[in-house]
């Protein structure tokens, strides 16, 4: 019975090994800026905000970068306008309310699926 139960083992190792070695995907790097970092309180969508995701890059799986990564922008705004690019662009300029700080994340994708998110802010600035 000991033999038995060790070569168990053993075997079940190797394929829990086996599983984990042949997946070496990572998911790319998220990087995001926004400028201005700040708008007026209440600027009523009147200022351009670009939104630079292009630093973004997949150094570990497509350090050559042959392949294109995805782009999705989510901007906690009530009716974001975009007056450039797209949200699904690596760059995008919009207008905000700018009602309160505003929430902007950009979430980053590869061609296996992988993906990970940055967050940003654009605060305001409150008159003296």
């Amino acid at each position: 019975m000991r033999g038995r139960f060790a070569a168990c083992s053993i075997v079940f190792a190797c394929a829990v090994w086996a599983s984990g070695c042949g997946n070496s995907n990572h998911p790319p790097t998220a990087r995001a800026t926004a400028s201005p970092m700040y708008l007026p309180l209440n600027d009523d969508y009147a200022t351009d905000v670009l939104l630079d995701g292009s630093a973004s890059d997949d150094a570990i799986d497509d350090p050559g970068a042959a392949h294109p990564l995805s782009f999705v922008w989510s901007i906690d705004d009530p009716a974001p306008r975009v007056t450039a690019g797209a949200l699904d662009a690596p760059t995008v300029t919009v207008r905000l309310a700018a009602a309160r700080p505003t929430t902007v994340q950009l979430m980053v994708s590869d061609q296996d699926g992988d993906s990970s998110t940055v967050t940003i802010h654009v605060g305001v600035t409150v008159p003296h």
